[in-house]
């Protein structure tokens, strides 16, 4: 599992590539939940680099959705590989997450005003 960051004006973008196991939570809390100390933080998570995610990958995308909310900021998760896009609908976790196809998509949603 790796992580690059890019910042750009109004967002940040976590590329993830790899395989997103119970091992993210270290690095999660470590370096991606710092971004959102920031009221109104917009992050988009790119995972079109991931091989593979596991239930604990999942619950740490729940828990980084969930501080997210908490603290007025947006997280929106783009670009799933085919087996992550899978996993997403048979899980359902879509009703939760915020998802689009593409980058631009998913720019376009983060700086909407939240639905």
């Amino acid at each position: 599992m790796k992580f690059e960051f890019e910042d750009h004006d109004d967002y940040r973008i976590v590329r993830c590539t790899g395989v997103l196991s119970g091992a993210i939570r270290d690095v999660s809390d470590d370096m991606i939940h710092p971004l959102i100390e920031d009221k109104c933080a917009r992050i988009l998570v790119d995972l079109s680099g991931v091989d593979r995610i596991t239930t604990e990958g999942i619950s740490v995308f729940v828990t980084l959705v969930s501080r997210c909310n908490a603290k007025g900021s947006r997280v929106v998760f783009v670009n799933p590989s085919p087996f992550v896009r899978a996993i997403f609908e048979a899980t359902k976790i879509t009703k939760f997450l915020e998802t689009e196809d593409t980058i631009e998509k998913g720019v376009a949603r983060l700086m909407a005003t939240s639905e």
